[in-house]
C-alpha cells in the first residue's frame, strides 16, 4: 500500500466475499424456515445505538477529552440505552442476543477469557505498526512483512491448539498460552530505536504461538457448554464480546501511550539543559554538518536545536510505546 491511498485495503474483502458466497452456496445446506418468529427490530435497533454510542466514545475521547460533554454523552447514552437492550433482551421470546447465556458460568468464564485475548492480540496490532513506521521508519509494506509471520502462526496455531484441546482440554492450553502472550509482551517494552527487523519478527511469531495456543480452546470450551440449537446465539454473544472488547482495548491503550508520551517528554526536557556542555557539544556537532551541507550560520543554528528537540520527542515516544507494552502484559 505504499503507492496507493489506505482506502484500497477495504478492497480485499470484495474477492473473499465472492468466495464466501460461491462456498455457501455450493456446500451449505439450507436450514429449515422457521416461520413463527419475529426479527427482534427493538434488538436491533437499540444494541447499534448503544455500541455505536460506546465505540464513538471510545475512538474520539483521546481527542475530545474523556470529560468533555461530548465524550460523557455519549458514554451515558451507551450505557442508558444498552441497559435497556439488555433489560428487553430478557424479555423478549426471541432475542437477538440471548444475555440470559451469561448464566452459564463456563460460557461467561470463557468470554471473559476471549476478552483478555482479544484486547492482547489489538495490542500488538495496534502498537507494533506505530513503533515500526513512526520511529523506525519502515514503510506500510515492510510493516506488513513484519508482522506477516505472527498472523501465519497464528493462524497455523489455530487447528493444532484444537486438536490438543481434544486430548488435553482448555485449561493447560489456555493457561500456557497466556503466560507466552504475557511474557513476549512485556519483554516488548525492551525495544529501541534500534531493534533488528528480524529479532522483532520472531519475538512477534513466539507471542502468536501463545495467543494461538490460547485463543481456540477458551472459545470451544465455553462454546461446548451450550446447548446445539443456542449455538448460534452465544456465537452471536462472543463476536460482540469481540469486538467491543477491542475497541475499548485501542482506546485504553492510546490513552496511556499519550500520558506516557507526555510525562517522558517532560522528564528528558528537563535533564537536557540547553547550557549545559553536553547539550553545547552535541548542537555544535549538528550545526556544523548542517553548515557542510549548505546551510548559512543562521539557519544551521536553529536547525540544530529543531533536530535536538525530534531527538528528545523520538526517544519520549520509544519510552511511551515501552510503558505501554507493559501495561498491555499486564
Amino acid at each position: 500500500m505504499d503507492n496507493f491511498s489506505w482506502h484500497w485495503i477495504f478492497t480485499i474483502n470484495i474477492p473473499i466475499g465472492i468466495v464466501a458466497i460461491i462456498l455457501s452456496i455450493s456446500y451449505l445446506e439450507e436450514t429449515p424456515l422457521q416461520k413463527n418468529i419475529k426479527p427482534d427490530l427493538l434488538g436491533v435497533f437499540l444494541s447499534s445505538a448503544g455500541c455505536f454510542a460506546l465505540l464513538l466514545a471510545l475512538s474520539e475521547g483521546q481527542d475530545k477529552g474523556w470529560d468533555s460533554q461530548y465524550i460523557v454523552s455519549l458514554l451515558v447514552l451507551s450505557g442508558f440505552t444498552l441497559l435497556l437492550f439488555v433489560l428487553w433482551e430478557l424479555y423478549v421470546p426471541n432475542p437477538l442476543i440471548d444475555v440470559r447465556l451469561l448464566l452459564n458460568p463456563v460460557f461467561s468464564a470463557s468470554l471473559a477469557a476471549t476478552c483478555i485475548s482479544t484486547i492482547g492480540l489489538f495490542s500488538a496490532v495496534f502498537l507494533i505498526p506505530i513503533y515500526a513506521q513512526n520511529l523506525l521508519g519502515y514503510t506500510p509494506m515492510e510493516t506488513g512483512l513484519l508482522m506477516m509471520p505472527m498472523a501465519l502462526v497464528t493462524g497455523l496455531m489455530m487447528p493444532i491448539s484444537g486438536k490438543l484441546f481434544d486430548k488435553f482440554g482448555a485449561f493447560w492450553l489456555g493457561f500456557i498460552g497466556m503466560f507466552i502472550v504475557v511474557v513476549i509482551t512485556y519483554h516488548l517494552h525492551t525495544l529501541s530505536l534500534d531493534t533488528d527487523y528480524r529479532h522483532l519478527q520472531l519475538l512477534l511469531s513466539i507471542r502468536a504461538v501463545g495467543l494461538g495456543l490460547a485463543s481456540m480452546p477458551l472459545t470451544t470450551a465455553g462454546m461446548n457448554t451450550i446447548p446445539v440449537f443456542m449455538v448460534g446465539r452465544a456465537s452471536a454473544l462472543n463476536n460482540t464480546v469481540r469486538q467491543i472488547s477491542g475497541s475499548m482495548g485501542i482506546a485504553y491503550l492510546t490513552y496511556v501511550m499519550l500520558q506516557r508520551q507526555a510525562y517522558h517528554t517532560s522528564v528528558l526536557s528537563e535533564n537536557v539543559s540547553i547550557t549545559s556542555p553536553m547539550t553545547q557539544h552535541s548542537l555544535g556537532q549538528i550545526e556544523g554538518m548542517l553548515m557542510a551541507g549548505g546551510l548559512p550560520a543562521a539557519a544551521a543554528d536553529q536547525g540544530s536545536l529543531s533536530v535536538v528537540m525530534g531527538m528528545l520527542n523520538r526517544q519520549a515516544y520509544m519510552n511511551a510505546l515501552a510503558d505501554t507494552f507493559v501495561v498491555s502484559a499486564s
